[in-house]
């Protein structure tokens, strides 16, 4: 009997202590598992959402200098204010979603604004203190495009670059807004400056060819050339007087 007590003892030692074993090894996975989930919940945080009408950030003293709202439009504005509390620079969208970035002088008047119209075309704005637009940058389907204006909001000088060939082009115009000189270089490098009548008809016409032969040519209304004057590859002038049928009717030397 003594022996199969000792044997009972014995089979209920080896089962103590495979129950020990298992029960250390799930509590190390156990252990295990759960740092997997705090560190989980480490490197995936809640998320949190802030709700508000208005964000305002203020300095030190309690002034409003940078302001994130709805404008009266109902559209998004942010203004970045300076110390006296004037926006300075305001970023917003229109009702049709073109976005604006606009700059004010220190009494809060728009003076310059950048914007991409509804149909993808970009501005570039100037204006002077009565909010006159004066110069104007745009880029459209001809190309980029500055043009300045006077007081009256008349333009009265362009400058561009054709989008088909790629010619720059400088026109100055008059107070009706009509072109009386312009200056361009065509694609085989001759530059050419021309100078129009109220009319729009180029009266005198300065040019270099490509071989660099210099010519100036004045022309009558039906703008035919009756007067030519160059100089010659060998260094020679000449000056040469036409008929109205374009005919050479003089010529020196």
């Amino acid at each position: 009997m003594d022996e199969q007590r000792g044997d009972t003892t014995l089979e209920r030692l080896s089962r103590l202590e495979q129950e020990n074993r298992r029960l250390k090894v799930g509590g190390a996975i156990a252990l295990v598992g759960l740092a997997g989930l705090a560190l989980m919940g480490q490197a995936q945080p809640r998320r949190r959402t802030i709700e508000a009408e208005g964000f305002f950030v203020k300095d030190p003293s309690g002034k409003t200098r940078v302001s994130l709202a709805l404008d009266r439009n109902g559209q998004p504005a942010i203004d970045l204010l300076d110390g006296n509390g004037t926006a300075r620079v305001t970023l917003f969208t229109r009702p049709d979603g073109s976005p604006v970035v606009s700059v004010a002088d220190r009494d809060g008047a728009a003076r310059g604004a950048l914007t991409v119209e509804a149909d993808g075309t970009p501005y570039v704005r100037l204006r002077d203190e009565q909010d006159r637009i004066r110069a104007l940058l745009t880029m459209d389907k001809d190309g980029p495009n500055l043009t300045l204006r006077d007081k009256e909001g008349k333009e009265r000088a362009s400058l561009l670059a054709r989008a088909a060939d790629g010619r720059p082009g400088l026109t100055l115009n008059d107070k009706d807004q009509r072109v009386r000189a312009w200056l361009t270089v065509e694609t085989d490098g001759r530059p050419i400056l021309s100078f129009d009548d109220d009319k729009g008809r180029a009266r005198v016409v300065l040019a270099v060819d490509p071989d660099g032969t210099p010519g100036v040519a004045f022309r009558d209304k039906d703008e035919k050339p009756r007067a030519l004057l160059t100089v010659q590859s060998d260094g020679t002038p000449l000056l040469s007087l036409r008929d109205k049928n374009e005919k050479v009717i003089w010529r020196a030397p």
